[in-house]
């Protein structure tokens, strides 16, 4: 019987240290992600091209290919910033696997415990709605 708790708690503490780890992962990235100015760099510099271009009397053939060149960055930078975001979800997702296997474990019947995914989740679908 001494053994069987102490795999149990052997268990639970690997899952806990797991569940952190994914929850300072996904924090770390959400952090980059808010301290990440270059998706608003980018359209600053979209937005100035033209005048920009005005000023040097440039011909339209270089005013195009800027503006392609521009656009072309802007998007690499759009999708990146998608992909982060794809991959917090992703990190909280996982996390709610972590939450129901560790609630199981200590025979958790409060509701609210181990609950931060599930309601960080709502609380995402409620301010994209």
């Amino acid at each position: 019987m001494d053994e069987s708790n102490k795999t149990d708690s052997q268990t639970l503490e690997y899952l806990y240290k797991e569940y952190v780890r994914l929850a300072e992962l996904g924090d770390s990235h959400l952090k980059g992600e808010q301290a990440d100015c270059k998706p608003v760099a980018a359209i600053g510099l979209l937005l100035a091209w033209k005048p920009i271009t005005d000023l040097t009397s440039a011909s339209s053939t270089i005013l195009l290919l800027g503006f392609i060149a521009i656009l072309f960055i802007s998007s690499i930078v759009g999708i990146r910033a998608f992909l982060k975001d794809s991959f917090i979800q992703y990190c909280g997702y996982q996390m709610g696997f972590y939450e129901e296997v560790i609630r199981k474990h200590l025979n958790c019947s409060e509701p609210h415990i181990f609950q931060f995914s599930t309601d960080w989740s709502i609380g995402i679908g409620k301010s994209t709605s």
